[in-house]
């Protein structure tokens, strides 16, 4: 039995089969993406990615190149300690791409790793700076540009030059940035992934024409998302383990953090969204959000629908009846709190019931006279 480099007898084997077969399946959008995480971590001024039907070509400028061989090839292998703002993660992104190909070369700093049907091995070349990564597998028109699509959504770093098929990607406009946001993220120390909580930076972009807003981790993008624009978190988010969706508590947060810090300047069209309500159903809001959102969303002089009865009267009054029923619950009692119901409206307009005197007529009196002489008869 071998011993891993800690000592201990190994217990796993990797089936290389298995690894190939699971990564060829994923989009190639997202394998390329990986390759991006790398390079915009290295330092990288220019990226240039090409994707024609045999070819994947990944080039950049990264100073030191591949820092180590195995990086390419040790499954998991990676950097054991990295902070929350390194994009990478246990060490997945090269070889996943590397798998997912029919032979591939890494071209990097005085030497290219060659994979193909005779395994792998090293060859010395002139390079200088940057690798480059050449993927040759066959794929599609549908598949090229699906992945062009999702990569064409990336936000370059400052400074950081990115083409793909020879048009440079430019980043879209800005709306706002939000400084030290709460929010989980993921820290690698000594190889073991921990989640904490740290403040970051939220940077939101208004999408493109046609251009489903998303979620971004450090300028590259994750999964669509119900928000009204792009929304790029400056640190790492703890994502499944495909790195293609963060959890569904993370993306509430976000949600909430961007509505309490928004809520006053949003118009009624972004307050009127179901995100909105999401919101609502799962966290408390601070007042002075909860009655900015009341404010533009709701009429002026709205009332809460209460019944038939007392919702006519209101608008005979002059109030709007909304019916916020089919609301959740939780969200419904945070509106109550700074909206009347409509019963309420009334006997504020109107006061307390008073009593009315009623005189009776002639006939009402002898009915009434009749009433008590056959009451006095049955109870004796």
């Amino acid at each position: 039995m071998s011993r891993a480099h800690n000592g201990r007898a190994e217990w796993f084997e990797l089936s290389e089969e298995g690894w190939r077969r699971s990564n060829r399946a994923r989009p190639l959008g997202q394998l390329v993406r990986e390759a991006l995480q790398n390079a915009f971590d290295q330092r990288a001024r220019r990226v240039k990615v090409r994707l024609t039907e045999d070819e994947v070509r990944i080039e950049d400028d990264a100073p030191a190149g591949l820092a180590r061989d195995e990086f390419a090839f040790t499954v998991f292998l990676g950097e054991k300690d990295t902070p929350p703002t390194w994009r990478g993660r246990k060490g997945r992104g090269l070889k996943e791409m590397i798998a997912a190909s029919d032979r591939a070369e890494v071209e990097t700093v005085g030497r290219t790793l060659v994979f193909d049907d005779t395994g792998r091995h090293v060859e010395p070349n002139t390079r200088r700076v940057g690798t480059c990564l050449r993927l040759f597998r066959y794929t599609g028109e549908r598949e090229r540009e699906e992945a062009l699509a999702l990569l064409r959504l990336t936000i370059p770093p400052p400074g950081v030059e990115l083409s793909l098929n020879g048009r440079a990607v430019r980043p879209p406009r800005v709306k706002t940035s939000l400084e030290d946001c709460p929010l989980e993220t993921v820290e690698l120390h000594r190889g073991v992934e921990r989640s904490v909580e740290r403040p970051v930076r939220l940077d939101l972009y208004h999408p493109r024409p046609g251009e489903p807003p998303h979620l971004f981790e450090l300028g590259l993008p994750v999964e669509p998302h119900s928000l009204p624009w792009h929304v790029d978190v400056q640190q790492r988010i703890p994502l499944a383990a495909e790195r293609d969706a963060a959890r569904d508590g993370y993306k509430r947060m976000l949600a909430a953090i961007l509505l309490e810090s928004l809520a006053m300047e949003l118009g009624r069209k972004e307050l009127s969204g179901a995100w909105v309500t999401e919101v609502l159903a799962h966290f408390t809001l601070g007042q002075e959000a909860l009655e900015a959102y009341v404010k533009k969303v709701l009429p002026a002089r709205a009332v809460l629908s209460v019944g038939p009865q007392e919702d006519d009267r209101a608008r005979q009054l002059g109030a709007k009846v909304v019916d916020l029923r089919g609301m959740p619950l939780s969200a419904l009692a945070q509106v109550e709190t700074v909206v009347e119901s409509a019963d309420a409206y009334v006997e504020r307009m109107e006061g307390p019931p008073k009593d009315v005197v009623v005189r009776p007529g002639a006939r009402a009196e002898r009915f009434v006279g009749l009433v008590r002489c056959l009451s006095r008869e049955l109870l004796g």
